[in-house]
């Protein structure tokens, strides 16, 4: 299949995609998130319709990544987050409950993403935000040192009120970046992260643009969906994608519209 994606006839105003599926779409993103040659670097793709068919409530343990890196995430026991079929578009989500939840991983292609200095990457992800945020401790994704709660760590936060983004260098040096206002609808955020600064949008719209990130070396060895060692969020998620390069604005976009078409969420101009 071609590795370009078609745009879709605009409509008026600000918006960019009506929901309408286009044929092919899918399979053509597939292929370029894969390793096409349009879009290289991918680390971890995972997206709950690929889990298979599960009752509603049944328990996850394994998410599995579709990167070809094999970087499933995987948890046990309480910490195991729930199967929702029929949520956003009339597809399935991964629930997290906000208080112990969590999927993890310590796969090095996928830690290597964080840990380092000033390393470039790229996450979006396609997640809501149910109820009252745990606040600055619960971060819907995290990528930490397990020794330590107080340094070595890399997160994004839906916050009490706004979007914040944190990072803690070995020395404890701590920046964080914080804007917007939070809401529970269903959004498409996508971060981009050039080594040295940050960029966060929600569902295309520009929340922080280029605040600048750069610290020190980060030691990390494992990485979080659904909340950190001291806290979680209440979240619905139905598809991460996280490349190991600060994406051009035209392959996040291809991407954004992907999971446009696919959710039935309007992204804008």
């Amino acid at each position: 299949p071609s590795a370009t994606c078609r745009r879709q006839s605009m409509k008026p105003a600000a918006v960019l995609y009506s929901p309408r599926p286009e044929p092919g779409l899918n399979k053509r993103i597939l292929h370029q998130t894969r390793g096409g040659s349009d879009i290289a670097g991918c680390r971890l793709w995972v997206a709950a319709d690929n889990i298979g068919p599960q009752a509603d409530g049944n328990l996850i343990s394994t998410w599995t990544d579709q990167s070809g890196q094999g970087n499933h995430l995987t948890t046990s026991g309480t910490t195991r987050p729930t199967f929702q079929n029929d949520i956003v578009n009339g597809k399935p989500v991964v629930r997290f409950d906000g208080s112990n939840d969590e999927l993890k991983s310590t796969a090095a292609s996928l830690i290597n993403v964080f840990s380092g200095n000033d390393l470039p990457h790229t996450v979006i992800a396609v997640i809501r935000l149910r109820g009252a945020s745990g606040g600055n401790d619960s971060p819907w994704i995290w990528a930490s040192k397990v020794s330590s709660t107080q340094r070595h760590f890399y997160g994004a936060h839906l916050g009490n009120s706004s979007h914040l983004l944190v990072r803690s260098d070995d020395s404890a040096q701590t920046t964080t970046t914080e804007a917007g206002t939070v809401s529970q609808n269903w959004h498409i955020y996508s971060w981009v992260f050039s080594g040295t600064a940050i960029s966060l949008f929600r569902s295309r719209s520009t929340i922080v643009s280029s605040s600048a990130m750069d610290r020190a070396a980060v030691t990390v060895d494992e990485f979080r969906l659904g909340g950190s060692k001291t806290g979680a969020d209440p979240i619905d998620i139905a598809e991460v994608v996280i490349y190991n390069t600060a994406l051009s604005a035209a392959n996040r976009e291809q991407v954004e519209r992907y999971l446009s078409v696919k959710y039935g969420i309007t992204v804008v101009a």
